[in-house]
Formats: structure tokens, sequence, C-alpha cells
């Protein structure tokens, strides 16, 4: 399966060949863009955490209710295009 699992594999192969290229490298932007920014707030809230630790749950709960990380996927932060996008 690797690292994209079956749901990214499933959308590459719903487009033109010429675009999946296009496609694979701006997820993995957002997929690094968010990542960075979940980190970090992950840190925030959890001193002395690291990559690889569990996070608790409310923390993620938190997190994911943060304005500033949703506006990235949903496209609205002025940062990022979000998920649906023209490629």
């Amino acid at each position: 399966m690797g690292r994209n699992g079956p749901s990214k594999n499933n959308y590459y192969k719903t487009l033109k060949k010429e675009d999946r290229v296009a496609a694979s490298w701006t997820l993995q932007q957002l997929e690094i863009s968010i990542g960075r920014k979940v980190a970090s707030a992950v840190k925030e809230k959890v001193p002395g955490w690291t990559h690889g630790q569990p996070i608790p749950s409310d923390v993620l709960d938190e997190i994911f209710a943060d304005e500033s990380i949703t506006s990235m996927v949903s496209g609205k932060s002025g940062t990022a295009k979000g998920l649906d996008i023209q490629i």
C-alpha cells in the first residue's frame, strides 16, 4: 500500500496521466504544510512532545478545531489554495 494509501492512489487514477505528477506534488506540499503546522501546535500544547510520540485525542480535537489549520485544507487561509484546486 505504501505511504499514499488507497485513497490517494484511487484519486490519482481519476486524473489524466499527464496531470498525475502535478497532483502528487501539490498534495505532498499540502501534507508537509499541514504536518508542520500540526506538529508546532502539538509542541505548544504538550511540552516535551516529539515526533513519533502519541498525541492525546483532546489535544488533536482542539488543534483541528483551530481555524488556522482547517483553513489550510479548505483554501481560505491565503497561504494554500486548498484541496479543491484545478491542476
